[in-house]
This record gives structure tokens, C-alpha cells and sequence, in this order.
């Protein structure tokens, strides 16, 4: 009886250790979900968490006008080379199926002008030239006459384009689950310690998971690596970008599980999960 119990915690033992193993195998393998190239340099970004959308404008080196495009976080391109005839739009925001642009202005960072678009069906919903931007709220856009300049503002419908009647109970922004490294200046832990990198240590965290990002030099090139460990070991570690002329200021940007990087050259997008 004593000896087929000890053979039985053994095997458990054995079993535990195997899913420990695989757990860890599976779970803290860096896997790439997509590299998304554009002919034009990345000018902005902004990011729907909720429906896992990208906004990127992009923008031609010689006439600076604007082209827009919507990616999934799995790579799948919604919108693409979508073109304005004039350069003063810029984007604001993303949410849902809409594509949220504000006019940029001559003497001042903005002007008026709103233009709402539909991204499945590629056109234009809403456009107002007589109205400021104020604010994005969920469904919902705060905006001003640009004949007022301060309060009197009001609120439009994201979807239909109607002025709504609002209190400040109604009104929310849209959940936001996007974050940034840090450059981290502390003691390094030891599994890092005789890691030779150039500038910034960059460190951000994921429920019980830190991420380190840094350069590693190769000639006159720049590699960029990160390190994924617990509060006391490495757990993985790989190199995210290769050969850039460049070192990046802002290594990436991380939604969740999800990593966005923008290459030296501004003109690709490369994602991993972590």
C-alpha cells in the first residue's frame, strides 16, 4: 500500500513537473502576428483596444498629403490608401467602424474642420468645417464653433451625426489599455547584468511578466532585443528588429499581450506576442 502510494505521488510529481515545463514553453515563446510595410513614412497612430483596430496615417515625402489605413491586430488590412485631396487632415482617433480625422491649421495646431469616416464602406459619414475638436468620448464627439473661443461646447453623435443633449453621468471615454515602456535606470538583475547594450534599459510588465528592451550594437548597426523574465529568472529572450540604421526612441507600444513596433524607418509595423 505504502509503495503504491509513493509511485503514485511520484508519477504525479513527474506530471506536474511535465506541465510546468510545457506551460512554460508554450506560454513565454515570443511569437511574431504580423510586419505590415507602407510605401510612405508612418506620420501617426492611434489604437482601438476594444475592437483591437490600428489607425495608421501615413504621409508622401513631397506633397506631405495624407493617406489612412486600418490593420487588425492580426494583420488583416480594413482600410487602405485611403486618400484627402487636401493635407490639413490629420488623424484624431479610431472607434469602431469609424475613422476619426480633425484639421490641422496654419497659424494654430488646429482648426475647423471634422470629417467622420465609415471604414467598411470607405466614405465619409460626417464633415463639419465650422466646428473644433474638443474631445472624443465614446460614440460621442465634443466640439466647439470656431467663432466661440471657450465653453458653449457641444455633442455630437459619433454614428449619426445628431447634436445630443448630455450630462457628465452619460458621458465616458473609451477604455484604454495602452501603455508604454519605461527606461529603467535601477540594478539590473543578474540575468541581465553582463548584457552589453547601447543608451536606455526599457522595462514595462505584463500581469507577472517584465519585459526588458534594449539596443545591442553590431558594427554600425543597432539590433533591438527583448528579455522576458519573472521576478527571478530569464525566461526568454530574442532579438525583435533587426539591422537599423537607427537606434528607436520608443522601442514599442504593448496593448495587453501585444507588442507594436515602428521600424527606424518609419515605414513598417511589426507586432508580437509576448
Amino acid at each position: 500500500m505504502v509503495k503504491k502510494v509513493f509511485v503514485n505521488l511520484f508519477m504525479y510529481s513527474i506530471i506536474d513537473w511535465l506541465k510546468f515545463v510545457l506551460s512554460v514553453m508554450v506560454k513565454y515563446t515570443i511569437n511574431k502576428v504580423f510586419a505590415e510595410s507602407f510605401s510612405d513614412p508612418i506620420w501617426k497612430i492611434e489604437a482601438d483596444s476594444n475592437t483591437r483596430l490600428l489607425a495608421v496615417e501615413t504621409r508622401d515625402q513631397e506633397s506631405t498629403l495624407p493617406a489612412f489605413h486600418v490593420i487588425s491586430f492580426t494583420g488583416t488590412r480594413l482600410l487602405d490608401n485611403f486618400r484627402l485631396k487636401t493635407k490639413e487632415w490629420t488623424l484624431a482617433d479610431i472607434q469602431g467602424d469609424y475613422l476619426i480625422l480633425k484639421k490641422l491649421g496654419t497659424n494654430t495646431p488646429y482648426a475647423a474642420g471634422i470629417t467622420v469616416l465609415h471604414i467598411p464602406s470607405r466614405t465619409i459619414t460626417q464633415q463639419w468645417h465650422q466646428y473644433l475638436l474638443i474631445d472624443i468620448f465614446k460614440d460621442l464627439l465634443k466640439v466647439r464653433h470656431h467663432t466661440i473661443s471657450s465653453g458653449f461646447d457641444e455633442y455630437i453623435s459619433l454614428s449619426t451625426g445628431t447634436p445630443l443633449q448630455t450630462t457628465d453621468s452619460e458621458i465616458q471615454y473609451c477604455a484604454n489599455h495602452i501603455s508604454f515602456p519605461l527606461a529603467y535606470n535601477g540594478n539590473l538583475p543578474h540575468f541581465l547584468q553582463s548584457t552589453v547594450y547601447e543608451d536606455t534599459m526599457w522595462i514595462s510588465k505584463i500581469r507577472q511578466r517584465y519585459l526588458w528592451c534594449y539596443h545591442t550594437r553590431k558594427e554600425d548597426k543597432f539590433d533591438l532585443n527583448i528579455c522576458i523574465s519573472d521576478q527571478y529568472r530569464e525566461i526568454h529572450r530574442c532579438c525583435l528588429l533587426e539591422q537599423n540604421s537607427k537606434m528607436i526612441p520608443q522601442p514599442y507600444f504593448q496593448i495587453d499581450d501585444q507588442i507594436f513596433l515602428m521600424t527606424y524607418n518609419k515605414q513598417e509595423i511589426v507586432s508580437y506576442l509576448v
